[in-house]
């Protein structure tokens, strides 16, 4: 029963999406590629609520790492005050791209895309109460690649994924001096939500 609850989760964070490839379908990668069976097929991460609070929030692989015994050296239960001086992981995914890993601006203080250790935190709620968690910079790149491969299985089924062409948008006006990066780390969500908005228009 647990393994089938862990396998789920994995899934719905994006750690290993599920996917059907089924060439009876027709001759075109859109057409033979499935990935219906997760959740918010059209996002990034899975739009969930806390089941305590009823607050929407992101399930990341972030999350689910919380709950697997290999990733205990990455991930540190502080307190909700220690937390509000923690920027949030979403705020801090959405300032860093693949590009950016690949070319190490990850590690350059002086770029958006920096990652410091341990200086991003989590939500979460484990065991019907809500806990904060910081996480490492490698859990941090973890959600950058995972977010990246769930990208490329969306467009292979032909999807189109809101939150990437919002992000390419954000930091088009990060890099151009439109949004300064204090700002984008403080507000970051906010600021996606408005880049939605906008694509809806």
């Amino acid at each position: 029963m647990r393994s089938s609850e862990q396998a789920k989760l994995v899934r719905d964070g994006r750690g290993m999406p599920e996917f059907i490839f089924n060439p009876r379908k027709g001759e075109t990668l859109t057409e033979a590629f499935d990935v219906k069976g997760n959740p918010s097929v059209d996002r990034d991460w899975w739009r969930t609520k806390y089941a305590s609070t009823g607050e929407e929030y992101n399930f990341t692989v972030a999350h689910w790492a919380i709950i697997e015994g290999r990733f205990r050296k990455h991930v540190k239960l502080v307190k909700e005050e220690e937390a509000a001086k923690l920027m949030h992981y979403d705020n801090m995914l959405l300032l860093i791209t693949q590009d950016d890993v690949i070319h190490r601006r990850v590690f350059d203080q002086a770029h958006r895309s920096f990652v410091p250790n341990f200086e991003c935190c989590i939500k979460a709620e484990v065991n019907g109460k809500i806990r904060h968690y910081a996480v490492s910079r490698q859990m941090v790149l973890f959600g950058v690649e995972r977010r990246k491969a769930w990208r490329v299985l969306q467009s292979k089924a032909g999807v189109v994924n809101r939150d990437y062409l919002a992000q390419k948008s954000f930091l088009a006006k990060i890099d151009s001096g439109e949004i300064s990066v204090a700002d984008a780390k403080s507000r970051g969500a906010e600021w996606l939500a408005a880049e939605i908005a906008a694509l809806k228009a």
